[in-house]
């Protein structure tokens, strides 16, 4: 798990070096809700960034980054698609 915890740290250290604006950590019930709605099962490495970094608060960096979804944008984002057919968690 140090692993995981130093490259998440990494990552929101480097986002937030360049301005990036992050959520606060979802709680594991917020990431069981989620689930639920959706009727899917997030990995748990997915569940251990999201208990840190539940997304982006705006949905755009740059131009040349992606924006990662909090769980909120994931479940509303999948139930306005039609298809519905793959769990979208991030904008590029």
């Amino acid at each position: 798990a140090h692993d995981t915890d130093a490259w998440i740290d990494n990552a929101m250290n480097f986002w937030q070096s360049k301005g990036v604006n992050l959520n606060a950590g979802a709680t594991a019930e917020k990431s069981l809700e989620s689930e639920k709605s959706i009727s899917f099962q997030f990995p748990q490495l997915f569940k251990d960034f999201h208990a840190k970094m539940d997304g982006f608060q705006d949905y755009e960096w740059n131009e040349h980054m992606f924006s990662v979804w909090s769980y909120d944008r994931i479940v509303t984002e999948y139930k306005e698609d039609n298809t519905a057919d793959w769990v979208v968690i991030c904008d590029f």
